[in-house]
């Protein structure tokens, strides 16, 4: 006699599998959204940290505090560095409007950046030369997350 599987039991093992996958594939995607989350609070709080201590050095050295811009980078120009007039020791590299890479940063203007999220989403910030802060809008989405 010759033992096979049914129709029926094969079926039934699909759909289980598919079920766990389902929600494997949406635990793995949340989980990207969250740790580039992670990485724009890391990197923003890094940026406004720099801004303290440059702020704190011409202070001590008495000179004039005022930056008017964070780096010397183009506009929507892929793979140059940001920041780099405050930070050092870290490199941060541009992406452009056109090729959107998740995690990377777009500076729009002198004094404004954005961090991508997705193709969709991008959190803009500025740098308030007057206030000596790097910030973005509060009712924007995402933003309340990262400035916390």
């Amino acid at each position: 006699m010759k033992k096979s599987f049914s129709l029926f039991e094969i079926l039934f093992v699909l759909v289980i599998i598919s079920i766990v996958a389902s929600v494997a594939l949406n635990k793995s995607f949340y989980n990207i959204d969250n740790a580039l989350l992670l990485k724009a609070k890391s990197d923003v709080s890094l940026v406004q940290s720099a801004l303290n201590e440059y702020k704190n050095r011409m202070l001590l050295k008495q000179e004039n505090m005022n930056l008017y811009n964070l780096d010397e980078a183009s506009v929507n120009t892929k793979d140059l560095k940001l920041f780099d007039k405050i930070i050092q020791d870290i490199v941060f590299i541009s992406t452009s409007s056109d090729e959107l890479k998740k995690g990377l940063w777009i500076k729009t203007s002198n004094n404004s950046y954005e961090f991508v999220i997705s193709k969709d989403e991008q959190i803009e910030f500025k740098y308030d030369i007057n206030r000596n802060k790097f910030e973005c809008d509060l009712s924007k989405l995402y933003c309340a997350d990262i400035i916390q």
